[in-house]
């Protein structure tokens, strides 16, 4: 920029008349001076370059200003308060300064600061050390000093800049105050927040409202206030630049902040209330997507400090989507990036949150970015996934190299490197090394103490994680004395009446718990119960796990009636917010919300119940079981319901649409390609959208919780006199096993009886093929509740654990009779089902498949299609379930034609069939039956069911190649089980087929996505359809599929079943069912048919129980 004015060549009388200016500032004849200058500008004017053009133009602009003709100086140059110089004394500093110039254009940052130096060191020798080109080479210095990362001398040398200009200046000079703000950048990069807000402040004090920084530089100071703890008075600072700003677009900036600042206090109405406001401004006013992703990036993460990381996740993607319409790669992209990921990681969708923050790390190497803050943040993300994954080794890799990013970006006294510090802390306490953690977190509190000084809450924070390595440690004292610290600077900084002061009283808590100072920790979870009661009130998260806290230590002590009390209140709290919540989320809302919750009522309920050992618990636990088994699945179909009987045509239509979507997304999962990963969750957050709106609609209709809202009393009120329901249970035991007991109620009783029955570990020793031939189960299942069963002939019982794919009802009752002989006994999900009422089914149509040609070729499978009428056309979706590994196909199933020819006999002529045998059973047409008539579907085909192990250890495996974590779980069990229909042998053996026909695998995944409302009964004769995974809320296998589908019961297999006794059962099943019977009638009396059956010679055939007790009855 400063360069010299040459002497030498045709210029020399030109040079001269400059010359003599210089002589005549020295005599103070500013006049002549004047003249002399402006002489040599006019002759110069046009061929200047820009070191001469700077030189002319602050020596005329000099004169001017001494002869207080401000306006004109101004006119040449603003600088116009310093003498004019010789430049020929200072060409050489000026050929370094350009030098220094080019090096930074180059990136050869070394060079360029020896460049600088040099030309500092002949300035301050040839004009002064205070002088103003001085200054401005110090500014130089200071910023490539900067670029380098060496931000204390980039500090020190803008310090001294600064101090230069203050001598030249007005303190409200725009170079004063841009070179202030260029030291509070710096201050603020390096954490310093306290030299930033006094700068800060600073600058405010020589502005006016008019200048273009104020605004900016007001938001700064409360940000500073807000880094510093300080969140009272960031909120009524920033309250006051929101009314300054509210007619300008600066307002969503200041809204942003104010969100920012409320939420910190606790305050999350407030900041929903601003963030929606500033939502409806940014829809109003027509601002650029990336004002909009901003805005929406903020309300993400608002709700995800709020906890509901589903909406966070929602508004995330949103705004993802409106910066992928605008940036291919950009630093804002990546930030999207980032923070999808980490909404996904806080839902616990793993895979997902890795797919993105691979997705952010691509950006930043796309942008040549290898140490950065955000490069040491996406470091930091990664650890926390592998962390989450329990490979805490390499998230200790991941945050180490953090950490070295950070150090060598900012020292060891920055905020961040103290975050990255502080993780890396907690990991090794996830290890139990417990003195190393408690060594790096000391590091933290020391950083923390330098920079906020004593009184922060990130030094609260530290010696809050330092109690936790203490406790974990067993070290009590250690861990009361820093959890005290904590609690004494959130209650000087923030009052008792604050959430950080009652999470630490909770803490406080959890530690004489730990310590068996029962009454301490009863003293502290009340104290925080309280506060919590007041800032948030009884349904809050925060009260409700005091109240927990509060009803294990009531128990633990003894004290049985305030343990009742809690548990009565934490039990009627949670059934409240599970089932009000329920009913406004999605269904895959619903599943990531009962994850979240399930533990208290499957674990902690149940072990507290034993302990109280009353009928109080005892009913408590009964009523519990009633709403929490099955509970997903009964949602879902409870929602089903009540769209199915609606007359309403709106509801109806979303219904449809949504169908639409899941059968949309059911194709997308079999493609193989990455693309359509984004494409999928798109179109899961389509469906969420329609399934809210669905739920609009229901809330209006239906009391949707009325059905979890029952109890033991309901059932025992239902209940005929000779009449008993039992609930089996699992409960944890002391030594980490399991119990399984029975929960049982009849006519009259005052309470539920509770009945140990067996170890979890004992039912799995049991010789399975032996377990209906022996007396063994029997025993440990109905032999203890033997005396309950005295005067009773009908049983309904709900299974759980093991005991989903054990025919119970077939064990033996004593030497002559089976429990099925004297009993009759009802297999429930749940005997809440005790108070539905069914109506007799009228079968119009029925659907029977078996007899299949599984090695049907591609030509008779497409005529098959077409001759049958089925909807095929190249925009067909057909799916792609499985990757073949081992070519290998199925068998023709013997038997099964025949099964259908016997079956199709039995039926009524007015009842009509639709007979799917040979070639014609094909997948497509399965997925396009008549189904508005068709009241039973009776399915005669190979069945599977791949264990976990089995199917990722060679064999046939689901081809899922997009199934994002939204769609695994139980959509990736779903995958491992279904029916072989005709053709599937092309597949199976290692062939292919046009893209838009199925392959003749029908998992269970596709038939959850299929309408089957108005099917009562699928019987699926083929070999083990009941089996499935076992989870909490049943069994994840064909019956759940049919189920969600919308099936009221099936009959299913959980062995594999001789065809000769099947057909005789199954044709003696149709018999009585059309006969008039009920279902559970018609099946024992054809299971009591087949085992008197006898040959010609009066040999029974199927007496034992192999033959026939593998069909069980699931309503």
């Amino acid at each position: 920029m400063f360069g010299y004015i040459s002497a030498k060549g045709n210029n020399g009388s030109i040079d001269s008349l400059y010359a003599s200016g210089l002589k005549m500032i020295e005599l103070e004849n500013i006049c002549a001076a004047k003249s002399y200058f402006l002489s040599f500008y006019e002759k110069r004017k046009g061929k200047l370059n820009s070191h001469e053009q700077y030189y002319a133009t602050e020596a005329l602009a000099y004169c001017y200003y001494r002869l207080s003709d401000i306006d004109s100086a101004l006119i040449y140059n603003d600088d116009f308060n310093f003498k004019p110089i010789d430049y020929h004394l200072v060409k050489d500093a000026d050929s370094l300064y350009d030098a220094g110039f080019q090096h930074i254009h180059l990136k050869e940052y070394s060079s360029a600061l020896s460049d600088f130096n040099g030309c500092l060191s002949m300035q301050a020798s040839l004009l002064g050390n205070e002088h103003l080109l001085v200054g401005r080479t110090l500014d130089q210095i200071s910023y490539i000093y900067s670029l380098q990362d060496n931000y204390s001398s980039a500090i020190s040398y803008k310090q001294e800049a600064l101090n230069i200009y203050k001598k030249y200046y007005p303190a409200n000079d725009a170079i004063i105050i841009g070179t202030r703000q260029g030291l509070i950048n710096l201050y603020d990069y390096t954490g310093d927040f306290n030299d930033a807000l006094r700068l800060a402040k600073e600058n405010l004090s020589c502005m006016n409202s008019s200048d273009k920084m104020f605004t900016n530089t007001r938001w700064k100071i409360s940000r500073y206030l807000s880094y510093l703890g300080k969140y009272e008075e960031a909120l009524e600072f920033e309250k006051e630049s929101n009314r300054l700003c509210k007619d300008t677009i600066d307002v969503l900036e200041s809204d942003y902040n104010l969100c920012e600042y409320y939420s910190a206090l606790g305050q999350i109405d407030e900041a929903f209330n601003i963030m929606e406001n500033a939502i409806k401004l940014c829809q109003n006013i027509n601002v650029s997507f990336e004002e909009r992703a901003v805005c929406e990036n903020l309300m993400a993460n608002l709700y995800a400090t709020a906890g509901d990381f589903n909406k966070a996740l929602e508004y995330g993607l949103h705004a993802l989507s409106l910066r992928e319409k605008l940036y291919t790669t950009h630093r804002d992209l990546a930030l999207s990036y980032n923070n999808v990921a980490r909404y996904y990681s806080s839902l616990g969708l793993l895979d997902e949150a890795l797919y993105y923050q691979d997705k952010t790390m691509s950006q930043y190497i796309a942008l040549g970015d290898s140490i950065s803050p955000e490069v040491a943040a996406c470091l930091n993300n990664y650890s926390e996934y592998y962390e989450q994954l329990g490979d805490y080794h390499k998230a200790i890799e991941l945050q180490e190299r953090s950490l070295s990013i950070l150090n060598t970006l900012f020292g060891t006294s920055h905020p961040d490197y103290a975050i990255s510090l502080n993780n890396l802390a907690k990991l090794y306490a996830d290890i139990k090394n417990y003195p190393k953690a408690i060594s790096l977190n000391e590091d933290v509190l020391a950083i923390r103490k330098r920079l906020f000084g004593s009184l922060h809450p990130d030094v609260a924070t530290t010696y809050s994680n330092l109690s936790s390595c203490y406790l974990l440690s067993k070290d009590y004292k250690h861990a009361i004395e820093y959890e005290v610290a904590a609690l004494n600077i959130y209650r000087d900084l923030l009052g008792t009446s604050n959430a950080d002061y009652a999470v630490s009283l909770s803490q406080l808590g959890n530690i004489y718990k730990d310590e068996n100072e029962l009454d301490s920790a009863i003293i502290s979870f009340k104290n925080a119960q309280n506060i919590f009661y007041q800032l948030f009130g009884k349904r809050s998260n925060q009260y409700i796990d005091c109240s927990k806290e509060l009803a294990d230590l009531y128990v633990k002590s003894s004290e049985f009636d305030k343990a009742q009390i809690s548990l009565d209140e934490v039990y009627s709290l949670l059934q409240e917010q599970v089932l009000t919540t329920f009913y406004g989320m999605s269904s895959y809302e619903r599943t990531q919300f009962w994850n979240k919750n399930k533990k208290w009522f499957y674990i902690t309920l149940p072990t507290l119940c034993l302990k109280l050992n009353n009928s109080y618990a005892y009913c408590l636990l009964y009523n519990s079981t009633l709403m929490t088994k099955s509970i997903l699945l009964a949602a879902d179909v409870e929602i089903d319901k009540i769209v199915e009987s609606s007359n309403e045509e709106s509801l109806i239509n979303v219904w449809a649409e949504l169908k639409k979507l899941k059968a949309q997304v059911s194709y997308l999962f079999t493609k193989n390609n990455s693309n359509s990963k984004s494409e999928i969750d798109s179109l899961y957050f389509m469906i969420s959208t329609k399934e809210h709106e669905i739920l609009k609609h229901i809330d209006k209709l239906s009391d949707f919780s009325r059905n979890f809202k029952v109890s033991w009393k309901d059932i025992e009120e239902r209940l005929s006199p000779n009449s008993i329901a039992i609930e089996f249970v699992l409960i944890p035991s002391d030594n980490g096993d399991e119990n399984y007991y029975a929960l049982t109620v009849h006519k009259d009783v005052k309470e539920p009886h509770l009945v140990k029955l067996c170890p979890s570990s004992t039912l799995k020793s049991l010789n399975y093929n032996a377990i209906l031939s022996t007396d063994s189960l029997a025993k440990l299942i109905w032999g203890k509740i033997k005396q309950d069963l005295k005067d009773i002939d009908t049983v309904y019982f709900a299974p759980t654990g093991m005991l989903y794919n054990i025919p119970i009802e077939y064990l033996a009752y004593d030497s002559t009779r089976l429990m099925s002989d004297a009993f009759y006994m009802r297999r429930l999900s749940s005997t809440r089902e005790i108070l539905m009422s069914k109506a007799l089914p009228d079968y119009r149509t029925v659907a029977l498949y078996g007899g299949l040609f599984y090695d049907s070729s591609e030509d008779l499978l497409m005529e098959q299609n077409k001759s049958d009428g089925v909807a095929f056309s190249q925009n067909y979706q057909a799916t792609r379930s499985y990757n073949i590994q081992q070519r290998s196909g199925v068998d023709f199933l013997y038997g099964s034609l025949e099964e259908i020819d016997t079956i199709s006999n039995n039926i009524p002529q007015n009842i009509n069939q639709l007979i799917y045998t040979k070639d014609r059973g094909t997948e497509e047409s399965f997925k396009h039956l008549p189904l508005k008539n068709t009241n039973l579907i009776h399915l005669d085909t190979h069945g599977f069911y791949w264990r976990n192990s089995i199917s990722s250890n060679g064999g046939v495996v689901p081809q899922t190649p997009n199934m994002t974590s939204i769609g695994m779980g139980e959509d990736r069990i779903l995958s491992r089980t279904g029916l072989l229909m005709s053709g599937a042998n092309i597949v199976l053996k290692g062939g292919s087929l046009p893209n838009n026909m199925d392959d003749g695998i029908l998992t269970s995944r596709e038939i959850s996505k299929l309408d089957f409302h108005s099917v009562d009964l699928v019987v699926l004769a083929a070999c083990e359809t009941g089996l499935g995974d076992l989870e909490s809320d049943g069994v994840i296998g064909l019956q759940r599929a049919f189920k969600k589908a919308g099936v009221k019961s099936l009959l299913v297999s959980l062995w594999k079943v001789d065809n000769n006794a099947t057909i005789l059962m199954l044709s003696q099943f149709y018999k009585n069912l059309f006969n008039g019977e009920t279902k559970s009638n018609s099946l024992k009396e054809a299971i009591k048919y087949v085992r008197n059956y006898k040959d010609g010679e009066g040999n029974f055939l199927f007496d034992t129980p192999y033959y026939w007790a593998g069909f069980v009855l699931v309503d």
